[in-house]
């Protein structure tokens, strides 16, 4: 193998490393999304159910 197709190989080689890196961080991008918004609805359940016994408190005075 001659030295152009050597690094030709080698560049192939580094470019999709890379593109599999960026896949990744991908799906670390799209899990954190995924967290956070579970995190963001527990959060307005948590407010939706405190509204709901604060009102539930004050029709029992």
């Amino acid at each position: 193998m001659c030295r152009c197709a050597e690094r030709r190989a080698a560049i192939g080689r580094v470019v999709s490393s890379l593109a599999n890196g960026e896949v990744e961080k991908a799906r670390i991008a799209e899990a954190a999304r995924f967290v956070t918004n579970t995190m963001v609805e527990d959060a307005r359940a948590l407010v939706s159910g405190a509204r709901l016994a604060a009102a539930r408190m004050s029709l029992r005075r």
